[in-house]
């Protein structure tokens, strides 16, 4: 699935953020639940959760830009 979605993201010029790695990949949910990070379901964040997936993004969303606009300089 991760190969066709990548795949699929070149094809199309996409961007994608890989989540599932980031957070630390296969049963990482309890890891992040041992920190307080995730609710008791184990499927939905804590607002500390939450507000550190956001940051996370939003540093991927500003280092993808960074990058883009070094590469498009040295052009």
């Amino acid at each position: 699935m991760k190969d066709e979605i990548t795949r699929l993201a070149g094809r199309f010029n996409c961007g994608i953020w890989d989540f599932y790695t980031k957070m630390g990949g296969l049963n990482s949910v309890s890891t992040w639940y041992s920190h307080g990070l995730m609710k008791h379901d184990k499927v939905h964040f804590t607002k500390e959760g939450y507000m550190l997936k956001d940051n996370l993004l939003f540093e991927a969303f500003i280092k993808s830009q960074e990058k883009s606009l070094d590469e498009s300089i040295t052009q």
